[in-house]
């Protein structure tokens, strides 16, 4: 189902059958530099779990949006013994319901040559990693985030903010 909000951002989506939905919010890159922040429904967040639709108060969903960029950003610093290049960051969510493979809070990245590293995530709790490039082909699971945070820093993101937190591999 797909609607257009109106002027005052208000939109509305008729003849809804029960059931539990995940919402998708496309801007279209309107209005720029504006982020889609959460999706309020029934006490949850649409953008990351379903919604059951029949347990929204009224009938409303609250979208969020900022303009203001979320995330962790930083360097890792390998030494020299370590080649950067075969190695990866990651960041994903200490709450482990939200270990799941379209989450839009476990997310990794390479690095830059100089080791800095940059992620856009939600406000949250969050444990950041370093994998190589061979254990992510093979597909980040559960099983494989629970060992990574026994060797994973933890970070928290407040909202609206980019928070440093440099990362360092033992030699």
């Amino acid at each position: 189902m797909r609607t257009v909000p109106s002027s005052d951002g208000r939109f509305e989506f008729r003849d809804v059958p029960p059931g539990n939905y995940r919402v998708a919010v496309n801007t279209g890159g309107e209005p720029q530099g504006w982020f889609v922040e959460s999706v309020a429904c029934a006490g949850v967040d649409a953008l990351d779990v379903a919604c059951d639709i029949s347990r929204v108060a009224g009938g409303e969903l609250v979208v969020t949006m900022t303009n203001k960029r979320t995330g962790v950003l930083g360097r890792l610093d390998a030494g020299e013994s370590v080649a950067t290049d075969a190695l990866l960051m990651i960041v994903f969510p200490i709450d482990e319901r939200e270990w799941n493979s379209e989450s839009r809070r476990v997310k990794v990245a390479r690095l830059a040559a100089d080791g800095e590293f940059s992620f856009e995530v939600p406000p949250g709790r969050y444990y950041l990693g370093v994998v190589t490039s061979t254990a992510v082909v093979e597909a980040i699971s559960p099983d494989m985030l629970n060992r990574l945070k026994t060797v994973s820093v933890p970070v928290v993101v407040p909202r609206g903010e980019m928070v440093r937190q440099d990362f360092k591999v033992a030699r």
